[in-house]
């Protein structure tokens, strides 16, 4: 298997623009882009001075697209996701079922009709797994459009 290479890290916040405001100062992070993350969440690309990207998005209620409850808010915040990306997703994706007690898992969308695998705009191939205490970790191959 094609050794990955990390990515991104994924945050959600409750409020982007002190998160954002928050990198910038503390660790001289640019933003790169803002954008909108799955269920039209806002969110903001920000450069680390290094390959690794961190992606941030404004927690949003996962089945309505609306805003998070205050009760919501205290369980949304953290650490999403480690991405890393890879040269041939069918075969990392064989390659990692395979590690015992790993679970595939649909991430932070409902699985769509190729799950595992699933296909964002641009052509960008992806899967996550589970690993201890839940972390999530996504491996990306990039579309055409996103090299």
């Amino acid at each position: 298997m094609h050794r990955p290479a990390m990515q991104h890290i994924h945050l959600l916040c409750n409020e982007l623009e002190p998160m954002v405001a928050f990198w910038e100062a503390v660790c001289g992070a640019k933003l790169e882009a803002r954008r909108k993350f799955s269920g039209g969440a806002p969110g903001a690309i920000m450069d680390l001075n290094s390959t690794t990207k961190l992606y941030i998005k404004q927690g949003r209620n996962k089945l309505h697209g609306t805003a998070l409850t205050p009760e919501e808010r205290q369980k949304a915040a953290g650490l999403n996701h480690i991405g890393f990306v890879v040269e041939d997703i069918e075969a990392t994706c064989k390659a990692v079922s395979a590690v015992p007690g790993v679970q595939l898992c649909a991430g932070a969308s409902p699985p769509g009709p190729y799950f595992p695998l699933s296909e964002a705009p641009g052509g960008t191939r992806l899967f996550f797994v589970r690993g201890p205490e839940d972390i999530l970790v996504e491996f990306v191959q990039p579309g055409a459009a996103s090299k």
